[in-house]
């Protein structure tokens, strides 16, 4: 159940390496698309 709690952070996490190694964003679809995106995430989970 923990894994499941996590998964939406993982993403932002990711985006955030990313940048901290490139110094490049990836992308910035903004909050409202990352709060569409949850459900999916926590689905795959």
């Amino acid at each position: 159940m923990q894994v499941g709690i996590t998964a939406p952070f993982n993403a932002l996490l990711s985006e955030k390496v990313e940048l901290y190694l490139t110094g490049q964003k990836i992308s910035d679809d903004g909050f409202s698309e990352l709060v569409k995106d949850v459900p999916g995430m926590l689905a795959r989970e």
